[in-house]
């Protein structure tokens, strides 16, 4: 089976730089870094006092920075680092050893998850929301599947309760700027990306949670902590 999204996401890593791959076209890395700090803040509190350190996590989605994985390491922590993209695990492995961290590297794709392992927690800060929403079942399947028993995953999405007009004109507006000025950007040499963003409401994501044998321990915001209670045999 062909991997989703990876012909995507190598062609908008060669295109943009670090910070244009995570956060967007037009982003400082300062804006990255700033970003990391706050989020590590809920990881530690949500996930992170509740998995010893020596602990295996996976990062799904690891990113040319390797930010999340970084931190982890830092903390006494064992991450792997997962992502799609060959050119964006280069990178990721150059700012590890800048950094001095030790990071297990694994290209694969989270649609067809197959590390040959379990781990202790899952960590997905923000890649579940470019996986299309038809594939949901089949990414937390394969989570569930490596998460060992009394392990925790802590997965960021993006919530819309109900569409809204405001939403859908700035969805309208969005989607007119791209259309006018990726021509314009594409003359002056620059490559820009249609990269959806699927959102959930709650009421959707307890039922790919209940589907996927998944709980939901607590929930700060847009970030979910789950533990696997039970094994699925099927969901269909």
């Amino acid at each position: 089976m062909k991997s989703w999204g990876e012909d995507l996401w190598e062609a908008k890593v060669n295109a943009h730089g670090d910070a244009g791959v995570i956060f967007g076209t037009g982003h400082r890395l300062s804006s990255v870094h700033r970003q990391t700090r706050t989020e590590m803040e809920r990881v530690d509190r949500l996930l992170l006092k509740r998995i010893p350190a020596g602990s295996s996590i996976l990062d799904a989605g690891v990113g040319p920075m390797a930010r999340f994985s970084i931190e982890l390491a830092r903390r006494g922590y064992l991450p792997i680092g997962l992502d799609i993209s060959t050119t964006t695990l280069q990178r990721a492995k150059a700012a590890t050893a800048r950094a001095g961290i030790a990071v297990d590297f694994v290209h694969g794709d989270l649609v067809a998850l197959d590390l040959g392992r379990t781990v202790d927690g899952i960590f997905c800060m923000e890649t579940i929301f470019h996986v299309p929403a038809h594939l949901a079942l089949e990414v937390f399947q394969g989570f569930h599947r490596h998460l060992r028993a009394g392990g925790f995953a802590l997965i960021k999405f993006a919530i819309l309760e109900r569409q809204t007009v405001y939403f859908s004109l700035c969805q309208a507006l969005y989607l007119a700027a791209f259309a006018i000025l990726r021509p314009v950007l594409r003359f002056v040499g620059r490559e820009s990306f249609r990269t959806t963003v699927v959102r959930y409401s709650t009421d959707e994501l307890m039922d790919i949670f209940e589907r996927t044998g998944f709980e939901l321990v607590e929930r700060d915001g847009d970030m979910f902590l789950l533990a696997a209670r039970r094994k699925v045999v099927s969901t269909k």
